[in-house]
């Protein structure tokens, strides 16, 4: 947020949205969330977990108070379940990192996790709904370049699981296009 505040970018994309007199969120993708097991866990052939199998497990994870960790805690928060957070740490991909050796199992949204190697994890559909909204954040008093413009709709696409090569968008009389469009 502050990248935006003081005026270093045009745009960001973030997990949560606050009330902010300088600042407009905008959705820009629904995500999902995943538990994150060791291959070698006793978890890790399952085609599916609930949240209850999840909570008897330690966890690795993010803070809560964290906006990032408070999604993961929802999870369980919904459900009255206690859980126990064993190790915590600043960023998704080194929870990964501490799941991939060993050190425990962690929920994860799927962005944080989809172009990093699976080999050595498992990733696991978690059975309760899991959904949560992704935002892009700019300021208000601000014009989005055509440049920015298709960086959030290619961005958009690759979360939603389509090719960012064919995103196109009309902005004043130019036409920006991906890769894939001719």
């Amino acid at each position: 947020i502050d990248y935006l505040l003081l005026g270093k970018g045009e745009v960001v994309a973030i997990s949560y949205k606050l009330d902010h007199p300088l600042l407009t969120f905008e959705p820009l993708a629904m995500g999902k969330l995943f538990c994150i097991v060791p291959e070698n866990h006793e978890l890790a052939q399952r085609k599916r977990v609930t949240a209850a199998e999840i909570s008897k497990y330690p966890l690795i994870g993010i803070d809560p108070e964290d906006p990032c960790g408070r999604i993961m805690a929802g999870l369980f928060a919904q459900r009255s379940l206690s859980y126990e957070v064993t190790i915590r740490a600043r960023f998704g991909t080194t929870v990964f990192a501490l799941v991939k050796h060993g050190f425990g199992i962690a929920v994860l949204d799927e962005f944080t996790v989809a172009e990093i190697p699976h080999h050595g994890v498992s990733r696991i559909p978690i059975a309760e709904l899991t959904d949560f909204q992704t935002y892009f954040a700019y300021r208000k008093d601000a014009t989005l370049s055509g440049f920015c413009e298709y960086f959030v709709a290619a961005l958009r696409a690759e979360m939603q699981g389509q090719s960012p090569a064919n995103v196109s968008i009309k902005t004043g009389g130019a036409r920006l296009e991906g890769a894939g469009k001719k």
